[in-house]
């Protein structure tokens, strides 16, 4: 049985291809251009695609914020620190080269200094 969660992102989809639906049709008759059924066929499909894929995504991210929300709960709020306060930050390396922290022979290329 779906949970509240599924019923609105489903109504939400739904509400969001009538809308993005009429918003084109409305652009197509300000340009004057001619619409035929199969055009807006078409083009319903196509937004129904694109707009249930985007709340797929939506649906997942609510699940993972939930998991995460249940795992950062098991700890004190002390011991829970964000990428920046731990200094942690992405380095910029070539596609050929690797991360290494011993010996290893020096090749000129692209550098990013912080």
């Amino acid at each position: 049985m779906p949970n509240e969660i599924d019923n609105v992102i489903f109504v939400r989809v739904e509400l969001n291809i009538e809308k993005a639906l009429s918003i084109w049709i409305n652009q197509i008759i300000v340009s004057e251009l001619t619409v035929s059924e199969v055009l807006i066929f078409k083009k319903a499909h196509y937004f129904a695609t694109t707009i249930e894929a985007n709340n797929v995504l939506l649906k997942l991210l609510l699940n993972i914020c939930t998991k995460l929300r249940s795992l950062i709960a098991k700890y004190q709020s002390e011991d829970v620190f964000n990428a920046d306060e731990t200094k942690l930050f992405l380095i910029r390396i070539e596609p050929n080269q690797i991360l290494s922290f011993g010996l290893f022979t020096k090749k000129k290329g692209n550098k990013v200094l912080l």
